[in-house]
């Protein structure tokens, strides 16, 4: 596991700070804009300043938004709100639908100097196998995904044939992402699985990957981290996951950029 915060991946182009800030919520931090995705309002209260920046919400529940965003909005006014459609939001926020592609562009600051805009933040979304939608986003020359609801979630009380539909569901979801060179991963590990909350970041890492997994919604149970180390399904890509410990724990990653 990625236990001292840092993974590089060749010399350095690209430095990206994360912060995870509680259960399903991370700041992403490219240097030349910030990326929040679901905040459920609680602390810590990510920082936006007057970098450029974009909030991602992936759908409605209250563990993934809270209104408070529109706040950090008023305080950084050259920030995009992007919500999923299965939320009512302000006039002020951006909507997005299940399967969608859209481009974002983020304003510089007022004081920022003359110069090139920054390119698009180009997002793709994918249907939930819960609410909402999950976020494949391409910033700065960072390529990540962000599941938010999206999982393979087993319960052995539901009746047949659900847990074998949402075994299909979120596999043939999960293919349609092949190809894609993803460097950060943030994915659900939900203890209330029991020994099924590795279904389906296993399956992703396994037909996917990513440079770089964080583990969420785990509803602040650490001991999710011991069991994926020491589960052997995790043995060829347990290096990549990142060892969350607590709230406000920031993460580094780097890569070298094609042509640098």
């Amino acid at each position: 596991m990625v236990s001292e915060q840092i993974l590089h991946t060749q010399q350095d182009a690209l430095r990206v700070s994360i912060q995870y800030l509680h259960h399903s919520g991370f700041l992403v931090d490219t240097g030349s804009r910030k990326l929040l995705f679901d905040w459920d309002g609680s602390e810590p209260v990510p920082e936006l300043g007057e970098t450029p920046a974009c909030i991602f919400v992936s759908h409605g529940h209250e563990d993934h938004y809270s209104k408070k965003i529109y706040s950090l909005r008023e305080k950084s006014p050259q920030t995009v709100l992007l919500l999923s459609d299965d939320i009512s939001a302000k006039k002020s926020a951006l909507s997005i639908a299940p399967g969608e592609r859209k481009e974002i562009f983020t304003p510089r600051p007022e004081n920022a100097r003359e110069g090139e805009p920054l390119p698009p933040v180009t997002v793709r979304t994918l249907p939930s196998t819960d609410e909402g939608v999950a976020f494949l986003v391409h910033a700065d020359g960072l390529s990540l995904y962000f599941a938010g609801d999206m999982n393979w979630w087993y319960w052995e009380d539901e009746p047949d044939p659900w847990n074998p539909d949402m075994a299909q569901m979120y596999t043939e979801r999960i293919d349609s992402l092949k190809g894609e060179q993803i460097d950060l991963a943030f994915l659900p590990v939900d203890p209330r699985l029991g020994q099924e909350m590795l279904l389906g970041p296993d399956y992703f890492m396994k037909t996917v990957g990513a440079q770089m997994v964080f583990p969420m919604h785990f509803w602040d149970d650490f001991s999710v981290f011991d069991a994926m180390e020491n589960d052997p399904r995790t043995e060829s890509y347990r290096q990549k996951i990142a060892r969350i410990s607590q709230p406000g724990e920031w993460f580094s990653y780097s890569k070298k950029l094609s042509g640098k």
